[in-house]
């Protein structure tokens, strides 16, 4: 459920029970700016024994459009890696096995996050500075890394060429078409 469908990632729509996160010292990571919720919730998980889902509308979600999640850029891929490497230490501390099929699904869902910062980048920031913040942050190890595992035939032709460009370090070109074409 975290993986495929990240309806786990936020802590709205959530009870939580207070003496899981007191005698486990569960806390919010301060310096994390995206993603800590969701890094939050796995690590209760991972000391609760039991989950509850009850699908009643019990609440509305209101979006807010200068919320964290409508500011962030490529700047929040440092908290998203955190967030991703947070699910897999999850999944192996719950003993469940990680197959190159849900690695694939965890590296597609990081990628997707990827796209999606460089396409909301590409609409506040002009050509050069999207170019700048591309080489900055897609040449992260640990970025590149998830990358390239991505298997082509899961991708999209639009995600196959964005993924090409990245590959082949044509940011200019990238920065270039994210600001014309998308």
């Amino acid at each position: 459920m975290t993986i495929e469908n990240q309806c786990l990632n936020n802590c709205w729509g959530k009870l939580f029970k207070s003496d899981i996160i007191k005698n486990n010292k569960i806390r919010f990571d301060s310096q994390m700016k995206i993603g800590e919720d969701a890094k939050f919730v796995l690590e209760y998980l991972q000391e609760s024994s039991s989950l509850k889902i009850c699908n009643l509308p019990l609440q509305a979600y209101i979006i807010n459009e200068e919320g964290a999640m409508r500011k962030a850029g490529l700047e929040a891929l440092g908290d998203e890696i955190k967030t991703y490497e947070a699910r897999i230490n999850t999944l192996r501390n719950l003993q469940v096995e990680i197959s190159d099929e849900l690695m694939q699904v965890l590296n597609l869902t990081y990628y997707n996050k990827v796209i999606g910062y460089l396409i909301q980048d590409s609409h506040k920031f002009g050509v050069v500075k999207n170019y700048k913040n591309i080489c900055r942050y897609i040449e992260n190890k640990k970025i590149k890394e998830i990358l390239y595992k991505l298997p082509n035939k899961s991708l999209s032709f639009k995600q196959k060429l964005l993924l090409l460009f990245i590959k082949n370090r044509w940011y200019l070109l990238l920065a270039v078409m994210l600001k014309i074409f998308i």
